[in-house]
């Protein structure tokens, strides 16, 4: 079976987190969101979209997915003159996807593109496609290593991820103790590789042809 081998990278933390994956070359970009959501640890409480082709392509969230193209739609409509003075210009020749679209259709050896979960936090995802297998025999996505443990959910992003990392490792800081009584006290858990392969396994499999 057909495979990528994908490294995803969370951008700009502190500290670092990075998951190597290889997944079924069949799967659609809302199952891609299911294993990146599985992989890092996400509860899957937010909203999402895919930009590749240096931001010409957009794959978006079935909830954001109508009110882009209605709003593109308009943008169309619109003379030149009065299309510049819009906020987004660009918007008008995008390329806007479902999630049900083929990541093969897409996905090339070497290409990086970007998975941004949670517009309010903006958790930045960088998936840089490493290697396509053809001999793959399993029909699910399998964790193969990673760096860093768990991202923290509603936490301000990377910035607020990096300043609960820094106040947590010294018990002296003035926030905390404050900062422990709300923080989830598994929120420096290790990853458990494990459990992201048994659940993959479990919820993630392709039917078999």
């Amino acid at each position: 079976m057909k495979a990528y081998l994908l490294d995803i990278t969370l951008r700009y933390c502190e500290p670092r987190i990075s998951r190597r994956v290889i997944l079924p070359a069949e799967i659609t970009f809302e199952q891609l969101h299911r294993v990146i959501q599985a992989t890092m640890g996400w509860e899957d409480s937010h909203l999402y979209e895919f930009i590749l082709d240096e931001a010409q392509t957009q794959i978006l969230d079935d909830m954001v997915y109508d009110d882009m193209k209605a709003q593109q739609k308009y943008y169309q409509s619109l003379s030149v003159k009065d299309l510049a003075k819009m906020p987004n210009p660009f918007l008008a020749k995008l390329k806007i996807r479902k999630p049900r679209a083929k990541i093969d259709q897409y996905l090339e050896k070497g290409m990086i593109f970007q998975y941004i979960y949670d517009f309010g936090d903006d958790w930045i995802h960088d998936i840089n496609v490493v290697e396509i297998e053809d001999n793959y025999e399993a029909n699910y996505p399998e964790v193969l290593s990673f760096e860093g443990g768990y991202p923290i959910e509603d936490c301000g992003g990377p910035p607020g991820y990096e300043e609960i990392h820094h106040v947590m490792s010294n018990p002296n800081h003035p926030e905390y103790k404050d900062m422990k009584s709300w923080l989830d006290p598994s929120w420096d858990a290790p990853y458990d590789l494990d459990y992201a392969n048994i659940y993959m396994e479990a919820y993630l499999q392709l039917k078999r042809k």
